[in-house]
């Protein structure tokens, strides 16, 4: 009886301890429901930019990978670490149950005052960080074409193929690359590139003669057609033309085309007056803006800026650093993110 009574003696204090731990023990604060995601952007450092938690106590500027909101609005946390957002990144990279994203993602990269260029350089740079390539290399694997203006392929002589990281396993066939190129000047001496150090004479860009599959949609009539003849890859679209759009091609006309070719998610990768076209007819559902802390010497303006972002019926939702530059993240109002995070999409 005596040893009986000893032990209902300690059970009595331990449970008393654990009480009071209780109840000194603070708590997490509640999260106000700010945005639709429980947080809004800090922006008036452009660099780094924060993500501003605001609790019932204090305003802390913090990161918020582990964030996430119910349905009710209220906010839950959860245990975040690099190691398990990696892991689940990898089973998001095998798992075709992830949701299908459609519709138009924009991606563009700026200097601190959105510009795209630097005049002053002969040959196009790139001026983001390793990091924020890799994102774009993510976002080209989720896609299901690349889309640019004739420009941005004279000027950069771009692939537009995925590099950096490995293909999704349910897709395994580089994504479309298309070209809106009115006047087909790829195919003529305008597209050509001469090299002259081993006097090859015209050679066209790279992703006429790399054998990955090409749309190019023009309005364009004569000889130039006949180019393409010895390029499997190519596909050239002819479309019309209204005065609305000024003689050129409207972008919506050219998403109606692709949907009917089993293309339903494009990445729009420039340049900027490309990405002005589409914002201008709405047409972009969500935007990847990559922030470069670096100023152009002679600035190649975008033309863009938040109120056309705003204009176009987009919302900042939120924005993050990667490696030395900063990720906005922009979705049409009242619509989400592929992923529950933005770090999470593109896988």
């Amino acid at each position: 009886m005596k040893h009986t009574a000893i032990k209902f003696h300690a059970l009595n204090i331990l449970l008393l301890s654990i009480k009071v731990y209780s109840l000194f023990t603070p708590r997490p604060a509640k999260i106000k429901n700010q945005s639709p995601k429980g947080y809004f952007v800090d922006r008036k450092q452009q660099f780094p930019s924060r993500t501003t938690l605001i609790t019932n106590r204090s305003i802390a500027p913090v990161y918020l990978p582990w964030l996430s909101v119910s349905d009710d609005g209220e906010s839950t946390q959860e245990t975040f670490t690099r190691d398990n957002h990696h892991e689940n990144s990898k089973q998001l990279l095998s798992n075709s149950s992830f949701p299908v994203v459609k519709g138009v993602t924009l991606k563009m990269a700026f200097d601190r005052a959105y510009a795209v260029a630097d005049a002053s350089e002969l040959k196009s740079e790139r001026f983001t960080c390793a990091q924020s390539l890799d994102l774009v290399h993510k976002l080209r694997r989720n896609s299901d074409c690349v889309l640019v203006g004739r420009e941005t392929v004279l000027r950069d002589d771009c692939t537009l193929t995925v590099r950096r990281v490995d293909l999704l396993e349910d897709r395994k066939d580089q994504p479309v690359r298309v070209v809106i190129d009115s006047n087909l000047k790829l195919l003529g001496k305008e597209g050509s590139r001469i090299e002259q150090e081993t006097n090859e004479g015209f050679i066209y860009p790279k992703l006429l003669r790399d054998g990955h599959r090409t749309i190019i949609y023009h309005h364009s009539s004569g000889d130039k057609n006949n180019n393409v003849g010895m390029m499997d890859n190519v596909t050239l679209v002819k479309m019309s033309t209204n005065d609305e759009n000024n003689g050129m091609i409207s972008p919506s006309s050219i998403i109606k085309d692709l949907e009917k070719r089993n293309i339903h998610h494009v990445m729009v990768e420039g340049g900027p007056a490309t990405a002005m076209k589409f914002l201008k007819e709405k047409l972009v559902d969500r935007a990847m803006l990559i922030r470069a802390p670096v100023n152009f010497i002679e600035p190649v303006p975008s033309g863009m800026s938040d109120e056309i972002l705003e204009e176009a019926g987009l919302v900042l939702l939120d924005s993050r650093k990667c490696g030395d530059d900063v990720v906005e993240y922009w979705v049409r109002e009242g619509e989400s993110w592929p992923a529950d995070h933005v770090e999470d999409w593109p896988i």
